[in-house]
């Protein structure tokens, strides 16, 4: 079963991803990252001038070759994944294929819209019986 963990309360969520993605990808694993065309964009250019470069593919549609990169961005839930290690859902929505992934990680930022929405998709989860983690990204910085 599907092993969640919400971080919430992210002062710089795209900072905080690519830290994310450089512990998975330091240990091993491979990543797919979900949510809007823009804000995938956005931690695309952070992942190229981020001093720890990270190769990813960053795809908007069904692609038409296999993927290769460990780290896959896309805003389209995809048929056929080529991992299913890590996902990181960056969108206000439930991700349709997060139970293909050994562990799904939910990354909030300090806004009242993600926290609503994030607070609904805690709900169902742990409705359903999923093992789930929060963390408290601001707690951390203050200890």
């Amino acid at each position: 079963m599907t092993k969640i963990d919400f971080f919430s309360n992210a002062p710089n969520r795209l900072d905080y991803v690519a830290r994310l993605l450089l512990k998975v990808h330091t240990s091993g694993q491979a990543a797919v990252v979900y949510g809007p065309p823009q804000t995938l964009s956005a931690l695309s250019q952070a992942l190229w001038q981020s001093h720890a470069f990270l190769a990813h593919e960053h795809v908007d549609s069904e692609p038409t070759e296999p993927l290769v990169a460990p780290i896959i961005l896309t805003s389209t839930p995809l048929s056929d994944y080529p991992h299913h290690e890590v996902l990181i859902n960056l969108s206000d929505e439930q991700p349709a294929s997060f139970a293909q992934f050994h562990r799904l990680i939910e990354v909030i930022p300090n806004d009242d819209i993600p926290r609503k929405a994030a607070r609904e998709r805690w709900q169902h989860y742990k409705s359903r019986g999923y093992v789930m983690s929060h963390h408290d990204i601001s707690a951390k910085k203050r200890s």
